[in-house]
């Protein structure tokens, strides 16, 4: 590997390399040399992700030494090799029984159809000329071409000269792989990345893997001290070395640092998050359940009170003249005793006596 490739950068450092540039291994099973350096703030890596992968689909549906069953005829049992490569639906049921037929100890003849009615997508199998034995298939503890011959690990008895599959045939071989490398801790089996979306692809095809979440996605950088690393492909499912028959796999690798204490809050706001958005939901739900039930009946209003009637206005007596509001009249005293020809005070306030005439004039 060039070290041009190698770029050093605030955020961390970018490794990218193939298998071409291996000091040993095959395409898909390597050793790469790299020097990874320190940072220069003194505190080392301790992260690493795969940002982006690109692994050609040139493994094949059937590989050695996986391609093997027992065939058991009349107490005679026989080791039947099915040739590597992919085979299609229609060519494993009119190749394999002929390798079947070819590797009979007694010469009985075997056939397959696809079961079509209905379709079961699985493989039926016929066998004549047994005189009515009936033979078997002996399919290895480890699983070898049960997704392909149609069952599980055991022994399977024809019956009436018939064996019918029990598993779909599987012409998409892989459903997953995985990367899987010691510059990264184990943390279980040193996986690197999955890639769990190889069975889309069609042999001769490329899978590109990109990083999604580097949270979720990202593994503990192994600092050995050494300057070379492995990188191997897997099945997913059984463990398997996959073999992709010389075409180089490209791999672009992230190493940084980050916090432990990062790391955890970064969940602590994920886990809030879900939380916020489940209790949003709930309400959601809630106001849809109060929208569905009926609404209960208006209050009754209670009229506005009616004015209050202004009294009736008084009556006018002819010759009075009209007032507003009754008054108590008060009468001028009528008891005061006036002599004729005599002058009054105003409001008569006093009994003039007998001395009083020639003050005011009267003989």
């Amino acid at each position: 590997m060039t070290e041009r490739n190698n770029i050093a950068n605030s955020d961390g450092f970018h490794l990218h390399f193939s298998s071409t540039d291996a000091l040993s291994g095959t395409s898909s099973d390597f050793t790469i040399a790299c020097s990874i350096p320190s940072p220069p703030n003194g505190l080392d890596f301790n992260r690493i992700a795969a940002v982006d992968i690109a692994i050609p689909k040139s493994w094949y549906l059937v590989t050695a030494p996986y391609n093997t069953f027992k065939l058991v005829e009349n107490g005679t049992s026989v080791t039947v090799t099915i040739p590597a490569g992919n085979y299609s639906y229609p060519q494993w049921v009119s190749q394999v029984p002929a390798i079947i037929t070819t590797a009979s100890p007694n010469r009985w003849v075997y056939t397959a159809i696809m079961v079509n009615t209905p379709s079961l997508g699985v493989v039926s199998y016929t066998v004549t000329g047994s005189g009515g034995l009936q033979p078997s298939f002996v399919v290895n503890t480890t699983g070898d071409l049960s997704q392909q011959l149609g069952f599980p690990s055991g022994t399977w008895t024809f019956v009436g000269n018939v064996l019918q599959g029990t598993i779909p045939y599987n012409a998409t071989g892989e459903f997953g792989i995985r990367l899987r490398s010691d510059i990264c801790e184990s943390e279980g089996d040193s996986t690197l990345a999955d890639i769990m979306d190889v069975g889309l692809s069609g042999p001769g095809s490329i899978i590109r893997f990109q990083l999604q979440e580097c949270l979720a996605q990202t593994k503990r950088f192994h600092r050995t001290g050494s300057t070379a690393f492995r990188f191997w492909l897997v099945s997913a499912t059984t463990g398997r070395p996959i073999n992709t028959n010389g075409l180089p796999i490209i791999i672009h690798l992230k190493i940084y640092r980050l916090e432990d204490n990062a790391i955890w809050v970064d969940k602590q706001i994920l886990s809030q998050l879900q939380l916020m958005t489940a209790s949003i939901e709930s309400l959601k739900e809630q106001l849809r359940v109060q929208q569905e039930v009926k609404a209960p009946p208006p209050l009754p209003v209670e009229a506005p009170p009616l004015p209050e009637t202004p009294p009736p206005p008084p009556q006018v007596v002819d010759g009075e003249p009209p007032h507003d509001d009754e008054q108590e009249v008060i009468a001028p005293p009528t008891n005061i005793n006036v002599r004729e020809g005599e002058p009054q005070e105003n409001g008569g306030g006093r009994k003039l006596s007998d001395g009083d005439d020639e003050e005011y004039g009267f003989v």
